[in-house]
Formats: structure tokens, C-alpha cells, sequence
């Protein structure tokens, strides 16, 4: 009897041993890296006239995993398209502008290097109000690039004011739209300072509701910035644009959205990666942050203020295949920085992002 009870306490010894990483694992990404809630400090350059000041809120999924996945660009679809139309415009409230036959959606045009589709499908009592879509290709090693991929409504006539109540009543309109075509997409946030607004002042516009995608409770980080890159042989594969969609709405309502760029997530590619302590990324940031600007210095008005730290993914082209993408974990770093007096400032444009695994810097600019 002894013997048996010295082996039931074996056992049980050991399915305790084999269930603490479990235990461990549960734990939340800010429990495993040590992430607070707010961080506060302060570099600078070797120089000493450029100053890093960070009191920023840090942003982490309530997960505990994360993995990598691929991402596959796609074009958007004629069922998609006219989905749009008739939410905006009414059912069937607008007439196609480019093709005289029914069956032929997108028209081509070939052209050296691209292969440019699109469609204009505009409102049946109001030519100024149009949607528009376009996409092209080029033939990369070997494979279609995606080099403009959007769909967008456009209004030439503007004149909007922020007469639609308060910014949740903005949101719910533009959710309404949203999800009955991108069931996918999930509401980010809404610029405070119109800070991607461009052409029409402030005081005439409304609300910009932007949205982005989550992977198993992670967002993809929306950014308001596209890639940079001019090969045009086939020898190189840029990376992939970053996918943004936003709902501009007014006192009429909604009047305009945009869509670039769209993707699907493809299979798991690695589970469970581990990511860095949060002390060294910051450690990364650190030594990086004052070089970012170092080079203006032309007094001591060199600043970078660091408000919002946001742990999300980001689509990078895949290491040993460029033609395919995938997300990995990254640390957007968002702020305003001043050069001689100057101050610049966008809500969606991290001044630093850096690699959530093993710490590299990635120059959003181009991809990498």
C-alpha cells in the first residue's frame, strides 16, 4: 500500500511540473514582457541638442500568444464594388461610366510597365458624387505586383461641416457601412486633429473614421504612409503597401470613404514566437530614438516627444521568398518631433517601429 501511495504522489508531482509552463503561458503579453501601463523617460543625442522625451501610453493586445502569419494581397471585387455603390447611392441608384456592356466590370488598359484596371459607377441624380475604382500590375519575378490597389467614393462638390452630432454618432454611421461590406475590418479610431485631411479646412469637414484588421485578437497597425520604391525590373519585389481603410463622415452623412490596399490572412507560418522584454526594446529605442533627427541639429530645439507605444502587427515581405508577405510583431512608436522651432505632428505616422522579436529597426518608408 505504501509503494502505491508513493507512486500516486509521483504522479501527481508530475502532472504539476508538466502543467506550470501552461500556467506560465496564460499569462497576458504585458505580464510576459513587462509591459506598463505608461512609461516615462528621457535621452539624448551624444551632442546633447537633441532631446527625447517619452510619457507615453503603452499599447499591448490582451492576448497571451502571437503568432506570424502570411498575408496575400488581393484586387477589390466587382461584387464588392457594386455592394459599395448601392449602400451609398441607393440600390441601383447609379450607372456604370466606362463600359457599355454589361458583363465587362473592369476596363483594362495595357501600357508599358503596368496593366491598369478600374471603374467609375456614378450616382444616378448627382454626377459629382462617384465611386472610382483602380488597380495595375507589373510583372515582378515573375508575379503580378499590386502597384495601386483602391476603391474610394469622391465628392466634388465638398462643402461639408461637422454637423453630425458627436464622434460616437459618426462612428455608428460609418460602422453601418463598414461591416456590411468588410466584416473583417474593426473600428480603430477617429483623428482628433484631421491630421490626414488634406485639401479642405478643418472647420468644413467632419469626422474620419478609420478601421484595420485583427488577427486572432491583434491589430495590424494602421499607419498612414505608403511604401517607397522605384525598380522596375524583374529582379526585385518591393514590399507590400500597408492596407488602410477610413469613412469621412459630415452633416449629410457619410460622403466619401477609401480603401487601399486590401489583404487576406493566409496560413499560420510560426505559433507561439517569442517576443522581446520590453526594458530591452525600449533599451533599442534609446540608443536609435535621438539619431532619428540628430542630423537636423542646427540648435537646442531638436525634440522628439514620444505620447503612444503600440505593440501590433506589420506586413513585411518573407526573408528567403520577397514575392510573399507575412505579419510579424512590431513596436510603433507615435509622437511629435520639432526642428528648430518647427513641430510636426501626425496621429497615424510612428516616428520609430521596431522589430517585436528580436529588436531591429524597420524604416517603415520602405518596408524593412
Amino acid at each position: 500500500m505504501a509503494i502505491e501511495v508513493n507512486n500516486m504522489k509521483k504522479m501527481v508531482t508530475l502532472l504539476l511540473a508538466l502543467m506550470l509552463p501552461v500556467c506560465a503561458g496564460a499569462e497576458t503579453l504585458s505580464q510576459q514582457l513587462g509591459a506598463p501601463d505608461v512609461t516615462v523617460c528621457e535621452y539624448q543625442s551624444a551632442s546633447g541638442r537633441t532631446h527625447v522625451y517619452v510619457d507615453a501610453q503603452v499599447v499591448v493586445p490582451e492576448t497571451d500568444t502571437v503568432h506570424i502569419y502570411e498575408v496575400i494581397p488581393r484586387t477589390i471585387t466587382p461584387a464588392e464594388t457594386e455592394k459599395a455603390a448601392n449602400l451609398y447611392f441607393g440600390e441601383q441608384q447609379w450607372w456604370h461610366g466606362d463600359s457599355e456592356k454589361a458583363e465587362v466590370f473592369y476596363t483594362e488598359e495595357a501600357g508599358s510597365p503596368y496593366t491598369v484596371y478600374g471603374c467609375n459607377l456614378y450616382a444616378a441624380n448627382n454626377v459629382s458624387r462617384y465611386l472610382t475604382v483602380s488597380y495595375s500590375t507589373v510583372k515582378l519575378l515573375g508575379k503580378d505586383y499590386h502597384h495601386s490597389n483602391w476603391i474610394e467614393i469622391l465628392d466634388e462638390q465638398g462643402g461639408f461641416s461637422q454637423n453630425v452630432g458627436t464622434a460616437e454618432d459618426a462612428r455608428t454611421m460609418a460602422d453601418s457601412f463598414v461591416l456590411a461590406i468588410w466584416p473583417d475590418m474593426v473600428f480603430d479610431s477617429i483623428d482628433p486633429n484631421l491630421s490626414d485631411v488634406n485639401g479642405r479646412l478643418q472647420g468644413q469637414y467632419g469626422y474620419r473614421v478609420y478601421y484595420r484588421r485583427d488577427v486572432d485578437g491583434i491589430p495590424v497597425t494602421p499607419v498612414s504612409m505608403q511604401i517607397q520604391w522605384h525598380a522596375m525590373d524583374d529582379t526585385y519585389t518591393p514590399p507590400l503597401a500597408y492596407e488602410r481603410l477610413y469613412v469621412d463622415v459630415g452633416e449629410d452623412g457619410i460622403f466619401g470613404f477609401r480603401y487601399e490596399y486590401p489583404a487576406q490572412i493566409g496560413n499560420r507560418i510560426s505559433q507561439n514566437v517569442r517576443l522581446l522584454p520590453f526594458a530591452q526594446i525600449m533599451d533599442v529605442f534609446g540608443s536609435i530614438a535621438p539619431l532619428t533627427i540628430a542630423s537636423t541639429e542646427r540648435g537646442e530645439n531638436n525634440t522628439l516627444h514620444i505620447d503612444r507605444i503600440v505593440l501590433g502587427y506589420m506586413c513585411v515581405q518573407m526573408k528567403n521568398d520577397p514575392t510573399r508577405y507575412q505579419l510579424i510583431p512590431v513596436w510603433d512608436f507615435f509622437g511629435t518631433y520639432s526642428v528648430s522651432g518647427e513641430v510636426y505632428s501626425h496621429y497615424m505616422k510612428p516616428l520609430v517601429t521596431i522589430n517585436a522579436i528580436d529588436g531591429t529597426v524597420i524604416d517603415r518608408k520602405y518596408g524593412y
